[in-house]
């Protein structure tokens, strides 16, 4: 039996990189993609013939379609699609840029549209589509209103077209994580600690303590809800949003 393929944005780092080891060890082939390349190009070498990687853009349309085509041409279809390639930073609403808020859109929701697009006429029946919310695309937060607003409307994208490909026999889910221990949210918290003017470890703690299992979640965790969605005992989940985030987000 060949080998199912899964396309993976934002591959190089965070839970994109959890989700590439995860399905590696799992025995599929692995189409890698993101704006860092030399880190994907390290997993390509150390799983040649079933992993090959990709620079992209995801806001860059006319790049999506020829990587995706690539992609397509280099393992003979798709049987997978992880939207996980985001932006995300908090900004008040009177100092959003134009730039800022375009800049948010076109990643976080012109990215997922352009990379499914491109995808959907090579994946068959049975086949999955991931997109990666946020639990700040069920529930507001202050400052996030670019943020909030891309990952509500992933959410809403995934159950349009989760309707419109059921007959086709496509599950269409999105996974809503909340604070993940990864480069970029560690990032984000240095960041909005010097805004507040506060250790990096205050914050931090505090943000920890917000979460009912009082932890960060690890990026392995969101890559085994993928794995488990894309297994014949989830062809029933579709059209859903699913929290995973110690019990910040209840629904």
């Amino acid at each position: 039996m060949s080998k199912k393929t899964v396309f993976v944005t934002g591959a190089s780092r965070g839970i994109g990189r959890a989700v590439v080891d995860r399905f590696l060890e799992d025995g599929w082939q692995v189409a890698m993609a993101a704006r860092s390349l030399d880190v994907l190009k390290e997993i390509e070498a150390a799983h040649p013939g079933v992993s090959k990687a990709w620079h992209l853009d995801v806001s860059d349309r006319a790049e999506v379609d020829k990587v995706v085509a690539e992609a397509v041409e280099a393992f003979g279809g798709l049987d997978l699609v992880i939207n996980n390639a985001g932006r995300g930073e908090r900004t008040p609403i009177d100092a959003i840029s134009d730039e800022d808020w375009h800049g948010m859109i076109s990643v976080n929701l012109d990215g997922p549209m352009f990379v499914t697009r491109a995808a959907l006429p090579h994946i068959p029946k049975g086949g999955q589509i991931i997109n990666v919310s946020s639990v700040l695309g069920k529930v507001g937060s202050a400052y996030s209103s670019a943020y909030c607003a891309s990952k509500f409307g992933l959410i809403g994208f995934t159950k349009a077209l989760a309707l419109e490909l059921a007959g086709r026999g496509i599950q269409v889910n999105a996974v809503c994580p909340g604070w993940v221990a990864t480069e970029m949210a560690e990032s984000g918290i240095v960041l909005e600690a010097e805004k507040l003017g506060i250790p990096t470890s205050t914050l931090r703690m505090k943000l920890m303590m917000d979460v009912p299992q009082r932890r960060f979640l690890e990026a392995e965790e969101i890559a085994h809800l993928m794995a488990y969605l894309a297994t014949p005992g989830a062809r029933g989940i579709t059209g859903q949003a699913i929290s995973i985030c110690g019990g910040l987000c209840p629904a």
